[in-house]
């Protein structure tokens, strides 16, 4: 077979077995084409169906053959793919001469189906990155660290909006959060798809560790003259009373790496420069200088105050996401935004003296190993988003019993006002004929009578009767004002008698 891209079962195994890891839940099948040619490697997934061919000799003459037998295979389906989106993958050696007007020739005809020609060299992941239908992956390996709390959320279905309210601490309370899903702020409740973390890379081939050999400080927080701390070894204790700046010694550890002091960053910006610089710092510079190793080589980091977002890395200047990929030798997804990187390092290199989730067990173990840590480093930022989504679970689950509370009352209600109608529509099924009807009302008329009420022989309508009510209620009223004051009197006559020695 000559001119083929690669060894047939290279070509076609390798390509098979890469998207069968980057996209576990598809489905992979082989398909005759031309007898001159390696079959196509058909891809299906929910949503797409996208068939892989490999180039043989001539490319026109290869392109059009295979795209003839991807257009025969689809016609055999009878429909069966039409809900899907087609793409057709042209897969060619990567050192061809004037492969970009083929290229453009080939992907901008948008007739039947996407296509794509593909110059496929490994890493296969370098070569297929531009396909819209494969997941993005780290140009430079697999990721060390789960995806962030907020970027796991997302991947389960949960709205972005409702992801950073639930993972970012101060972004929205929970009792806002409930107000939200309640007033359809993040649209309808949908039932989320569980998702595994990210896969995390094996431990064969680690990153060069990193190790902090010291860091200086001058005017910065408690430190206004300049302070050298040599660090350098395994364990470093730093101990002394309180206010003697072991708090600030971390903040510059923070600031340094980050641009930022997490603890102090609820002030707001307008007060970090105030908050960060020492109180005595009138005109100087508050800077934070540290040194560290990697590979055996010494490189620095500086920062200061002024420009917090900026810090030179080796004498050039670097944004947050440079120093801390360096830092920690992880990648940072395109998903991903800095401030979570920012809090996924924290989690891990600073255990905080508020959320020590990573730390609680230290005294009980006395050891964290590296592979263990580079599998918690987003630990303490899924710990606040569970911590945060348990109350807005309770706070959901008790407005439900409340609202069940409501429904049970007014259930009750509902089943008393039914039995009064059924009373009532009793009581007009006993009275329901003429006849009955007019000798309740003569029977009535004859009692008002006996009270003294003033009646009408020949009036018998519903007003009358009402009437004769009104005039029963007052003189009933009547009746007990003279019986009330009866009772007065009869008490003072009692008081009199008594008082008096009058006896009957």
């Amino acid at each position: 077979m000559p001119n083929s891209p690669h060894e047939p079962s290279e070509s076609l195994d390798g390509l098979r077995a890469y998207l069968g890891d980057v996209l576990p839940g598809s489905r992979l099948t082989n398909t005759a084409a031309d007898g001159a040619y390696q079959p196509l490697l058909l891809l299906e997934t929910k949503h797409v169906m996208a068939g892989f061919a490999f180039s043989n000799g001539d490319l026109s003459k290869s392109y059009n053959a295979l795209y003839t037998s991807f257009k025969k295979c689809y016609a055999g389906q009878r429909g069966a793919w039409d809900a899907l989106d087609l793409a057709f993958v042209f897969c060619v050696r990567p050192d061809i001469p004037n492969l970009d007007r083929f290229c453009s020739q080939i992907e901008t005809d948008v007739y039947f189906c996407r296509k794509f020609v593909v110059p496929l060299a490994s890493p296969l992941n370098d070569s297929l990155a531009r396909l819209p239908f494969l997941p993005l992956t780290p140009l430079h390996g697999q990721s060390l660290r789960p995806p962030s709390a907020q970027t796991f959320l997302q991947q389960c279905g949960v709205p972005p909006a409702l992801a950073k309210s639930l993972v970012v601490q101060r972004e929205r309370s929970a009792e806002g959060i409930v107000d939200d899903c309640t007033g359809g702020t993040f649209g309808e409740p949908k039932e989320l798809t569980p998702v595994l973390n990210s896969r995390i890379a094996r431990n064969d081939r680690s990153p060069a560790p990193v190790r902090f050999e010291s860091i200086e400080v001058k005017d910065f927080r408690a430190y206004r003259k300049s302070q050298l701390f040599r660090l350098g070894t395994d364990v470093t204790v730093l101990y002394g009373p309180n206010g003697f700046g072991k708090t600030s010694f971390f903040d510059a550890v923070d600031f340094v790496v980050t641009g930022e002091i997490g603890r102090l960053k609820p002030l707001g910006a307008s007060h970090f420069k105030h908050t960060a610089k020492h109180l005595d710092a009138r005109a100087e510079e508050s800077v934070v200088s540290l040194l560290f190793s990697s590979n055996g080589v010494l490189r620095r980091i500086t920062r200061k105050v002024s420009d917090p977002k900026q810090a030179q890395l080796d004498g050039r200047l670097s944004d947050r996401k440079t120093i801390l990929t360096e830092l920690t030798g992880g990648d940072l997804p395109a998903a991903d935004r800095v401030e979570n990187f920012v809090s996924l390092f924290r989690a891990t290199h600073l255990f905080s003296q508020e959320h020590q989730e990573l730390a609680k067990d230290f005294r009980n173990d006395c050891e964290l190993s590296g592979p263990i840590v580079s599998r918690l480093l987003a630990f303490e930022d899924y710990a606040n988003a569970v911590n945060k989504a348990t109350k807005v679970k309770e706070l959901v689950q008790a407005a439900i019993a409340h609202a069940e509370d409501e429904v049970r009352d007014l259930s009750e209600q509902i089943s008393d006002q039914k039995e009064e109608l059924d009373r009532l529509g009793r009581s007009a099924q006993a009275h329901g004929s003429a006849d009955v009807l007019d000798a309740v009302i003569d029977s009535l008329r004859s009692k008002v009578g006996k009270a003294g009420i003033a009646v009408h022989p020949e009036a018998r309508d519903a007003a009358t009767v009402r009437g004769w009510r009104a005039s029963l209620d007052t003189l009933h009223a009547e009746s007990q004002r003279r019986v009330a004051r009866l009772s007065v009197l009869l008490d003072d006559w009692a008081w009199y008698r008594i008082n008096s020695g009058i006896w009957l």
